[in-house]
């Protein structure tokens, strides 16, 4: 897994933006927070949102980094696995002038009561786990932000962050993994997330690319970040919240609403 702040191509090649109204209540706010449902991201039909959702992660893992072959690519220019289903996913918005533009997303994978397969950190380096991951364990995925403004950039990030942990305190989920590079992992702490590496590196296949194991201490990041910061992200599965910034003074307030 990857997390995206910079890359040779241009953010107007990977960011979709589409027709929205997702800033219809919070009309002056810039940016929000989109929470899905496994079952939203793989329906037949999804929503347009969730669709640019789908195309950002192409866009990204297949044509800016490569970490995914082209073959990955759907139809209709989108990328999906076999884990969305069991995943909650979390987007982050724009709002932009007329339109809306999806730049950055999150997915937290759950061993869960309808599906307790491995995670991915446990299928990669099945040498760490002399015990299966409990029900309820948690990875983080597909974490992608792609904003030109490098204080947005950081901004965005820990709101992501925030809310994936908002959803596993509520939830009470956890323990939580990620498989990342090592930049990932700087890039985590650069925000306060607090980490152990679990596994030793290893090339990855599926990724092209040599990752390692981590774990991230979900109380230690709650106490860093602050409840009420925390609180404020808890956002249902299917509902549009966290709205922070100004269109207005979008160079300064990067205050949660």
């Amino acid at each position: 897994m990857t997390i995206i702040s910079n890359s040779p191509k241009t953010n107007q090649e990977a960011v979709p933006q589409i027709n929205g109204d997702v800033f219809s209540s919070n009309p002056e706010s810039r940016f929000a927070v989109a929470v899905f449902d496994g079952q939203d991201v793989v329906s037949e039909n999804p929503t347009r949102l969730v669709q640019a959702y789908l195309q950002l992660r192409a866009n990204v893992y297949i044509d800016q980094i490569g970490v995914l072959e082209d073959d990955q690519r759907r139809l209709d220019g989108t990328e999906i696995d076999k884990d969305d289903e069991r995943s909650t996913h979390f987007v982050l918005i724009e709002n932009v002038v007329g339109k809306i533009a999806i730049f950055g997303c999150m997915r937290l994978i759950e061993k869960n009561a309808d599906n307790n397969e491995n995670l991915p950190i446990e299928t990669f380096f099945p040498e760490s786990f002399d015990e299966p991951v409990q029900k309820g364990g948690i990875e983080v995925s597909r974490f992608i932000v792609r904003h030109d403004e490098a204080r947005q950039r950081g901004h965005a990030k820990l709101n992501l962050i925030r809310t994936g942990l908002a959803h596993t305190l509520r939830n009470d989920l956890g323990p939580v993994y990620a498989t990342i590079e090592p930049e990932f992992e700087r890039d985590l702490r650069s925000v306060g997330v607090p980490t152990e590496k679990v596994t030793s590196p290893k090339y990855i296949e599926e990724y092209n690319t040599s990752n390692y194991g981590i774990k991230i201490d979900k109380y230690s990041l709650k106490d860093s970040l602050g409840e009420r910061a925390t609180n404020q992200l808890a956002i249902a599965k299917g509902a549009i919240g966290g709205f922070w910034g100004s269109l207005e003074n979008s160079d300064q307030d990067l205050r949660i609403a």
